[in-house]
């Protein structure tokens, strides 16, 4: 089993991508779709799966292309349904391509996939669907809701620094051991950032 960090379009997005036994599931693809499709071919695999941690255009931007390659399943927030709509109304601008959502998710779902558990950890603040995936217990990919030594803005549309707070906290409470796969920049762990992260406290 591998996990591959794959960064992608103008803002950096960490794409990543899980593979076993020829199959992979992408988390967040946000854009440069060829690049991802190479990397999952050059690995002999195949696309299942697409986990998105929510639905801003630099994580969603390359879903569409890569559905339509692979058929793969997408799976995203039932509550940033709305807010993907209101993406792709202007998806010209934000160079979006509408896809559709197979799979709306809530806070607490247990997703098996490829052979793996991805856990569903619904995490508002960033956007009000928010969600973060825990994998087979031990790897969180975070979206834009927790980054090393900071976590995701709220000033968009949609955010809110109370949830954000409470939704911290929430995956606090995780083993410290955890390693943090954030939408952007570094890992690290849960351990280092409920000791250094200054949102933390």
């Amino acid at each position: 089993m591998d996990i591959i960090k794959l960064r992608t379009g103008l803002y950096r997005t960490n794409t990543y991508l899980i593979i076993d036994n020829g199959e992979a599931v992408a988390v967040d693809p946000g854009a440069e779709p060829d690049k991802i499709a190479d990397e999952i071919k050059n690995r002999g695999a195949v696309l299942k799966h697409i986990l998105l941690t929510h639905a801003h255009f630099d994580h969603v931007g390359a879903v569409a292309a890569l559905k339509k390659w692979s058929g793969a399943t997408v799976y995203m927030s039932k509550i940033d349904l709305e807010l993907y709509d209101e993406i792709c109304t202007i998806g010209e601008s934000m160079f979006v391509e509408p896809f559709d959502v197979d799979v709306g998710l809530i806070d607490g779902d247990a997703l098996s996939l490829i052979g793996h558990e991805f856990r569903v950890v619904g995490t508002p603040g960033h956007t009000p669907g928010s969600v973060c995936f825990v994998f087979d217990g031990k790897t969180m990919f975070t979206g834009d809701t927790l980054f090393k030594l900071h976590v995701g803005r709220t000033d968009f549309i949609g955010g809110d620094r109370r949830a954000q707070i409470a939704s911290l906290a929430k995956l606090f409470a995780f083993p410290d051991d955890c390693e943090v796969l954030p939408g952007h920049e570094s890992p690290t762990t849960l351990f280092f950032e409920r000791d250094n992260n200054p949102y933390a406290r």
